[in-house]
């Protein structure tokens, strides 16, 4: 991840379970994660988003939720999918995330 951050000021997440993007979160929150983003369009819980948001806050990054509507079986029936509004949380935008 520390290699990851010094290349990219975003990550942009699709994954399918709330704790695959919970287990990708953790991975990311390192110190170089500082200032950065973490777009997330998977279609989780909003309690899960919320702890993306919080536990990448505390390391200064910021999180958006921004989930992809149709999921896996919408994709897989090529049926049409779009992303809903985006939507920051407030652990995303606290000042700790801003510096």
């Amino acid at each position: 991840p520390e290699a990851l951050w010094q290349e990219a000021d975003a990550v942009v997440l699709c994954v399918r379970a709330d704790a695959e993007v919970l287990a990708v979160v953790d991975a990311l929150c390192v110190e170089a994660a500082r200032g950065k983003l973490v777009i997330d369009t998977s279609t989780v819980a909003d309690d899960t988003a919320r702890t993306a948001a919080e536990r990448l806050a505390r390391v200064g990054a910021r999180f958006i939720d921004a989930p992809i509507t149709g999921g896996a079986e919408g994709a897989a029936s090529e049926a049409a999918l779009g992303f809903s509004a985006f939507a920051a949380h407030p652990a995303a935008t606290s000042s700790s995330a801003r510096r």
